[in-house]
């Protein structure tokens, strides 16, 4: 079984979001002012993190002041990350406590067998890190683990420090954590987790591939469903053009295209979060099917999540031979999705002069530089 893993660093719900889908099992927030990751209580607050443990890194603070913390932020764990006491960790309470330790700063083996070994009775988890005393992770250093195998932890272990997908195959052949802690090895800047990187280091640790669940859409998923698909054009937008205070995708056309005659809904889940939806218009008695919106929510883009929704979609209608869609100019990224992944073909290019048959008068998805056909068409089974 590989090691569970914690995503520290957290001050983003697209960062919490990905983390999550991977499979994470906690992700942390830094309550430490000296870090590039630091977060108010209320910050934290705001990120959701349905089905994850939330944990929470001190550096200076002692237990009272963890503890109003704590309830401000959700917390379900407390890493002890600085000076703090055996009754801070008491106070606090022992099965909600990660105490860490710094190898470098012992001076044999048996020393921080020692410390454990002190340890035990006031924490739940062990986290075994390459920094120092006042930092709160991130550092990027690696810790020489060759040593590690030989320790006895009566509590399970993570181990922190520098990791990520190119070095943790090395680190767990030299010893066996219960658990990793992700940070600065998985950022594309000081606080910026990369969805690839996280994935890369996901599966370098051994963690299953992202592996969708489709189903209906519900009536009470539509308001998230709406927002998050909003979100996504609207960044997706802006991503080519710069901020814009235009709403590219009025809820008006996905109440359209949910209102239209054959409309279905799927989203994808993925460990407990809904990661992306279809909305597809079905004619069965011509075996013609159009895809009116496919989206993957935020933060969750190239972790393969697009093209497995769309690969159930089109799996669930085997009657459907003949499949449909198009996407706005902007969206370039979409060309490569359609053509060169899910195998449809360029059909048509609609513009002011060559306007989208059937659509509203009001219609503004496209953010008024037009859009591409697309055609895909399967063999008679």
């Amino acid at each position: 079984m590989p090691p569970f893993i914690k995503v520290c660093g957290q001050s983003a719900p697209a960062a919490a979001a990905c983390a999550a889908a991977l499979g994470a099992r906690w992700v942390g927030f830094i309550f430490h002012q000296g870090s590039p990751r630091c977060v108010t209580p209320e910050q934290a607050a705001a990120i959701p993190t349905p089905g994850v443990g939330r944990v929470g890194v001190f550096v200076r603070q002692g237990a009272g002041e963890i503890l109003e913390i704590a309830r401000q932020a959700r917390l379900d764990f407390i890493q002890l990350h600085g000076r703090q006491t055996q009754q801070d960790a008491q106070a606090i309470g022992p099965q909600r406590v990660v105490r860490v330790l710094w190898p470098e700063h012992c001076g044999s083996p048996q020393e921080l067998q020692r410390q454990i070994d002190e340890w035990a009775p006031y924490c739940a988890y062990y986290l075994l890190d390459a920094g120092s005393y006042g930092q709160a992770g991130g550092q990027g250093r690696r810790l020489d683990c060759s040593a590690f195998a030989a320790l006895h932890f009566p509590h399970p272990w993570l181990l922190a420090g520098g990791l990520h997908a190119g070095n943790l195959a090395e680190v767990l052949s030299q010893c066996s954590p219960d658990g990793l802690d992700l940070n600065s090895g998985v950022e594309s800047a000081p606080g910026v987790k990369d969805p690839a990187l996280l994935r890369a280091a996901f599966a370098a640790a051994g963690m299953p591939q992202v592996q969708p669940q489709l189903l209906p859409v519900h009536p009470a998923d539509l308001p998230q469903m709406k927002a998050d698909m909003q979100q996504a054009f609207q960044l997706g937008y802006e991503a080519s053009y710069g901020p814009s205070e235009t709403l590219i995708l009025p809820e008006k056309d996905i109440d359209y295209s949910l209102g239209q005659s054959g409309a279905v809904a799927y989203k994808a889940v993925v460990n407990g979060i809904m990661a992306g939806c279809a909305i597809v218009a079905l004619q069965p008695e011509k075996s013609t099917g159009h895809l009116d919106f496919l989206y993957v929510k935020h933060g969750l883009q190239g972790l393969g999540i697009g093209l497995a929704l769309w690969q159930m979609v089109e799996a669930r209608h085997p009657e459907i031979r003949r499949w449909e869609t198009c996407t706005p100019y902007f969206d370039r990224r979409n060309i490569h999705f359609y053509v060169n992944l899910c195998g449809f073909r360029i059909t048509e290019f609609f513009h002011s002069r060559h306007p989208m048959p059937d659509a509203p008068d009001d219609f503004t998805a496209d953010g008024g530089d037009g859009m591409f056909a697309f055609l895909k068409e399967l063999p008679q089974g």
